[in-house]
């Protein structure tokens, strides 16, 4: 899984995904460092736990990209240290080992602008693990607003209701009382706000269609939520709006 994720190379819609480089260059430190009498013993320190990093995480069945985040940043010492055996090499192997930094820097410098930037939470990215959709975010944003309002509406006790609703936990941190339950709970009606995930959207939307406003979000790629505001709170928001 992980060799395939970070070496081995991949198409996405014209953009081409790997970290081989940065392998090949830490492959080149850890051959550099055995051949010499007396190794580097950071060189020797990183090779092995990266190693032995990647095989342990490889044998455990949960496998997501941001594990390999402290073994892969082993890797890219090593690959730095590949350079500070330049002055042993001879005219050639210096120039192909700088072409190699060159162009490495500068493939790595442009896959990271896509991987942090416009497909941060686009399904393309390869690491991203469960890509957020842009619309997360906003919702906090949004709530904030909601409660900065002239009448300061009490908006907790919030209610989640489903199964798989990461990362919504992180945006509702700072919004006191949220609750989580798998179907829609006794007294739902009184409270004001509820997000809904898409397998109980149905049930939420009986029990709350006359009593809140119902207003769809983007939660992940592909996942929707959403989102119900009790009407009182919705007539307010809509007085500042006009």
């Amino acid at each position: 899984y992980y060799f395939e994720l970070l070496l081995w190379p991949k198409q996405q819609l014209g953009i081409w995904w790997t970290e081989a480089l940065i392998g090949l260059l830490a492959l080149f430190a850890i051959a550099f460092a055995v051949v010499k009498r007396v190794p580097n013993p950071a060189v020797l320190f990183l090779a092995v736990a990266t190693v032995c990093h990647c095989i342990i995480y490889s044998c455990i069945g949960y496998k997501t990209p941001w594990l390999m985040m402290v073994p892969w940043a082993h890797a890219c010492l090593l690959a730095g240290y590949a350079f500070g055996y330049l002055p042993d090499l001879k005219i050639k192997s210096r120039i192909i080992l700088s072409l190699l930094l060159v162009t490495g820097l500068a493939y790595q410098t442009k896959q990271s602008i896509y991987a942090s930037g416009r497909l941060a939470n686009d399904s393309r990215n390869p690491y991203a693990y469960v890509p957020t959709s842009t619309d997360a975010p906003k919702i906090e944003i949004w709530l904030h607003d909601l409660r900065a309002l002239a009448d300061s509406p009490v908006l907790s006790p919030i209610a989640v209701i489903g199964q798989e609703y990461w990362p919504l936990p992180w945006y509702l941190r700072t919004f006191g009382t949220i609750g989580y339950w798998p179907t829609p709970i006794q007294g739902i009606t009184d409270l004001p706000i509820i997000f809904a995930m898409p397998a109980q959207d149905n049930a939420c939307n009986d029990l709350l269609g006359t009593t809140h406003t119902k207003l769809p979000r983007g939660l992940r790629a592909n996942v929707a939520v959403t989102l119900y505001l009790r009407n009182d709170i919705w007539q307010q928001w809509m007085h500042t709006e006009e």
